[in-house]
């Protein structure tokens, strides 16, 4: 599964393909994992509608930070390196 096919996956699954409630609900996850993070960590900002829109718009694969937190709201049915396969590799189970 290529990128875009895996984020539109993840959009359908998580919010039944509305981008507007989908950035909701990442960002929610986001605002929790930033209240957790350490304060001298990097923040993860939050995710708009029309940032969504931007990377199906323009067949962009979304940011790498948001791959864990999108593939933890479809309960592992989009791994993190179906959506970004350049920073998460898959896994090699023979290791």
């Amino acid at each position: 599964m290529d990128e875009m096919t895996a984020l539109k996956k993840a959009i359908e699954i998580i919010s039944g393909g509305s981008q507007k409630r989908f950035a909701e609900l990442v960002t929610e996850q986001v605002e929790l994992s930033n209240s957790c993070a350490l304060s001298l960590s990097r923040k993860i900002p939050s995710l708009s509608q029309q940032l969504v829109n931007y990377w199906i718009k323009n067949d962009k694969p979304c940011s790498p930070h948001y791959a864990p937190i999108i593939s933890n709201l479809t309960k592992g049915e989009v791994k993190m390196h179906e959506l970004r396969p350049d920073v998460y590799p898959v896994e090699d189970k023979a290791a």
